[in-house]
């Protein structure tokens, strides 16, 4: 598996607002984006960004 550094951009920013998450966590709303906006897979096993069909994760 490659990792990726992903820097915080103004445009990641912007998109951490537009995601449907039911909560309004910044730190969680980040980590989203960056993988959104970069089109990465994210590692996680935060069960509150598990399981959206618009953000690929693995455990």
């Amino acid at each position: 598996m490659d990792v990726k550094e992903a820097r915080l951009t103004h445009e990641v920013a912007m998109l951490s607002r537009q995601l449907n998450l039911s909560h309004q966590d910044p730190a969680d709303r980040f980590i989203a984006a960056t993988a959104v906006h970069y089109n990465l897979v994210l590692a996680t096993v935060d069960h509150r960004l598990i399981g959206f069909n618009w953000l690929a994760t693995i455990q």
